[in-house]
């Protein structure tokens, strides 16, 4: 299926999103060098959610046909007012947040700072992120590293440096195709994105923070399921961070809580 791209202007940044289907409205947020494609297009999962629900799926500032600035400044809590700007621009009093990695940790920010204009969410891939944790201090040594991509160099290059452990050239070719002092900027601007304990103890939005048994960020999401009322937590056994997106276990468990949250309102 084809979809036709819109864009709109977000503080001086063009965004690049689609739209399609009827019923209450999901907005997909992305991972990291990821875009609108390869995230939710290409396996069917925009068009499977589209037969139930109002799906809008935007390319992140830094990513896919949105806007790249080179400055860490536009980024981070800006990327928080991109979602909710989307949603002034479609007229979506609420929406329900699905994020994957970055779009995960986005989502959760979410639940802080703007719970009124959510009716769920659902943070897949990431969990908890506080000031100083592990997860945390990651931002600045990723920044590094795309910091030293030099012109002619290819990014894949910087993130397997030893040729036999490089994936296959369609992985590559995604990672390449991404602007890497877009992405450095956007990882530093990260480092504005924590969420607090006070602010997730607070929590009334119904949320699932879904994950697989071999995510390096599985313990974030076991602590935020200490800390934070109206969440269930999912771990998927035998599935890591790459995998678990495509799984039929991640779909199935989005589409019951959805559908459960649907219901219940």
């Amino acid at each position: 299926m084809r979809h036709q791209p819109h864009d709109f202007d977000s503080n001086g940044v063009n965004l690049r999103y689609i739209v399609a289907g009827e019923g209450e409205p999901v907005i997909l947020l992305h991972g990291f060098i990821f875009s609108i494609g390869p995230a939710w297009i290409d396996g069917g999962f925009f068009d499977e959610l589209s037969r139930s629900n109002r799906v809008v799926a935007m390319d992140l500032r830094g990513h896919g046909a949105s806007g790249k600035p080179h400055d860490a400044k536009r980024y981070g809590l800006e990327m928080i007012n991109d979602i909710l700007r989307l949603m002034d621009h479609l007229r979506f009093d609420e929406a329900h947040l699905v994020g994957y990695s970055l779009g995960g940790t986005l989502a959760c920010k979410c639940l802080e700072v703007a719970p009124e204009r959510l009716r769920s969410v659902v943070l897949g891939g990431a969990g908890w992120i506080r000031s100083g944790d592990g997860a945390y201090r990651s931002w600045l040594p990723l920044a590094e590293m795309l910091e030293r991509v030099r012109p002619g160099e290819t990014l894949s290059s910087h993130f397997w440096p030893n040729p036999a452990t490089r994936p296959p050239r369609q992985i590559q070719d995604l990672v390449d195709g991404n602007d890497p002092a877009a992405l450095a900027s956007l990882a530093r601007g990260m480092l504005q994105v924590t969420v607090t304990e006070n602010g997730l103890k607070a929590n009334r939005v119904p949320a699932l923070a879904i994950c697989g048994e071999h995510d390096p960020i599985k313990s974030t999401v076991h602590a935020m399921g200490e800390a934070v009322p109206n969440l269930t937590v999912r771990v998927i056994p035998g599935l890591d961070h790459n995998t678990l997106p495509g799984s039929s276990e991640f779909r199935e468990s989005l589409h019951d809580f959805l559908l459960n949250t649907t219901r219940s309102r």
